[in-house]
């Protein structure tokens, strides 16, 4: 597959979009590369104890937690 960049209309991005054969266009984010090295640099870091992560189950009870202080 080859990448290609286009600016779009604002009017006609929804249209263009549906346009596309699902079989033959893979859309990817407008900054997915950085993204994934992010991704991987967070990963290693992880992986050689220099960061703790917090599950989503954990940050999902602190946001409830926090949420019902809110009201």
């Amino acid at each position: 597959m080859e990448k290609v960049s286009l600016l779009i209309d604002n009017d006609f991005i929804n249209e263009f979009m549906q346009s596309l054969p699902k079989d033959k266009i893979v859309v990817v984010e407008n900054n997915f590369d950085t993204n994934v090295e992010l991704f991987n640099t967070t990963l290693k870091d992880y992986e050689n104890n220099k960061i703790n992560l917090v599950s989503y189950n954990e940050s999902a009870k602190d946001l409830t937690i926090w949420l019902d202080g809110v009201k």
